[in-house]
């Protein structure tokens, strides 16, 4: 407890306030301790769905931009997962694969088919973000 006087003389009392020591406290404010599950986050299924859920989109509403959105926010939310978890060049490499794959399935589906070439590339990119960063984890939790 810590004692305060006010100006005419009166005590006031407040009670301090400490920050939580850590994560798993019952006083912990919502939001503490959620980066630990983010960091453990698988990200190739997220991309999957990206991939394949933007393309999806894009088809059902005939608005490639509602498509490149649901594109963006998945490809952000990984991004966020690698520099949290990977680090920068891991998630600067693991970006340019992606936009790299992303541009390439365009090229693909001229040969292929639209569908065959997004699965394809989605597949590609699921191998490739699992070999390169969700695997790691994986292993360490096991």
């Amino acid at each position: 407890m810590c004692c305060l006087r006010t100006a005419r003389g009166r005590r006031l009392t407040r009670r301090r306030q400490t920050p939580p020591t850590n994560s798993t406290d019952s006083r912990a404010p919502a939001g503490v301790g959620d980066n630990e599950r983010v960091k453990h986050a698988p990200t190739a299924p997220l991309a999957v769905v990206g991939l394949i859920g933007g393309f999806g989109v894009a088809v059902l509403s005939g608005s490639r931009a509602l498509g490149g959105l649901v594109l963006g926010i998945c490809g952000l939310v990984c991004i966020a997962i690698w520099l949290q978890r990977d680090g920068r060049h891991t998630a600067l490499m693991l970006t340019i694969a992606g936009l790299f794959a992303f541009a390439f399935s365009h090229v693909l589906g001229l040969l292929i088919g639209a569908w065959p070439a997004v699965l394809l590339t989605a597949a590609a990119v699921a191998v490739l973000y699992w070999r390169a960063s969700d695997s790691r984890i994986a292993r360490a939790r096991s």
